[in-house]
């Protein structure tokens, strides 16, 4: 979780762009490098919880946090490979993100992406800390006597 902060905060440094996206008819435009593509055939696209929608956010998280030249925890898409952070968080950004901007387009600010990011971290560590092991003969326990996890959430 420390190396994939330290990432974050290199990452960030270079990657200096809000994310811009417009519709003319049927034309997407946008300034997100294509890196992969997972789910559509169709391209990009928001407003909804689309597969161009899902696509899109990988390829915006992609940008700001890159697959690991070490391959730890990258996911291999149908096109391409999306890091262990981007697969992780895509369909929150979705939700967070995309599914609110109008059909004509918007802007999201690089400084809302990368707070998105470090928030999905924080999120994660915060699960992980929380995540204790329960001894038989405690009210947590799953009725057989043994030894299970809990995850709050």
């Amino acid at each position: 979780m420390e190396h994939e902060k330290n990432n974050l905060q290199t990452i960030t440094r270079s990657m200096r762009f809000d994310v811009r996206l417009s519709r003319v008819g049927s034309v997407v435009r946008t300034n997100v490098p294509v890196s992969l593509i997972n789910y559509t055939k169709n391209g990009f696209d928001w407003g909804e919880m689309t597969p161009g929608a899902f696509d899109l956010a990988l390829n915006i998280l992609n940008a700001f946090a890159p697959p690991s030249i070490h391959l730890h925890g990258n996911h291999e898409c149908r096109h391409g490979v999306a890091s262990a952070r981007a697969w992780k968080s895509h369909k929150h950004f979705v939700v967070k993100h995309l599914q609110n901007i109008p059909e004509i387009g918007g802007i999201i600010p690089q400084a809302e992406i990368v707070a998105f990011i470090a928030s999905e971290i924080t999120l994660e560590a915060d699960a992980t800390q929380k995540t204790h092991m329960v001894r038989p003969g405690l009210e947590e326990e799953d009725g057989n006597g043994r030894d299970y996890q809990v995850r709050y959430r």
